[in-house]
């Protein structure tokens, strides 16, 4: 009995401080289970999260693909992944999650969504502070007042020119 309670309390230790949030939700979304990272990072205290239908905590911008992410998991009975937004109001940048999620079904059990979360948005800000690099020197070279040419160093040919080298040649 004291090896069966200790390998309990190991897995309740490994499922409810694992690096990713994990979750079980009914079919309309209802939250019915979450580990203490998933709680975090929906940022609700526990007592109040069980009440809640998961959309609540997406942002209202990502909320199709979110249905199609339902609608894959549940009717297709596939594995799916997605990444999206939370809704938070206390935070100024948006949290980006990556979910992946299957149903299951278990026998004497209502079938289910089960659930993890990752966060990516350290990812996210990455990629988008990269975009708008590249549009910042992308727009050094097209908005430049002066002639430039993009030119293959192996073949000698012209691969790009702004509107200056244009008029100039």
């Amino acid at each position: 009995k004291a090896a069966l309670e200790e390998s309990r309390s190991r897995y309740v230790s490994l499922y409810e401080f694992a690096p990713a949030a994990y979750l079980t939700l009914s079919l309309a979304g209802d939250i019915q289970r979450i580990n203490h990272t998933g709680v975090s990072l929906l940022h609700i205290p526990r007592d109040k999260i069980f009440s809640k239908n998961f959309a609540e905590f997406i942002d209202s911008n990502d909320l199709p693909f979110w249905h199609e992410f339902v609608a894959a998991v549940t009717s297709r009975n596939e594995s799916h992944g997605i990444e999206f937004r939370l809704h938070d109001n206390a935070e100024s940048t948006p949290r980006y999650v990556r979910a992946e999620g299957a149903l299951q079904t278990l026998p004497g059990e209502a079938s289910a969504i089960r659930m993890t979360l990752t966060d990516i948005s350290d990812r996210k800000q990455a990629e988008i502070a990269l975009k708008a690099s590249e549009a910042r020197y992308a727009s050094l070279f097209t908005d430049n007042n002066m002639a430039m040419l993009l030119i293959d160093p192996e073949t000698g040919t012209i691969v790009d020119a702004n509107q200056q080298a244009g008029h100039y040649y």
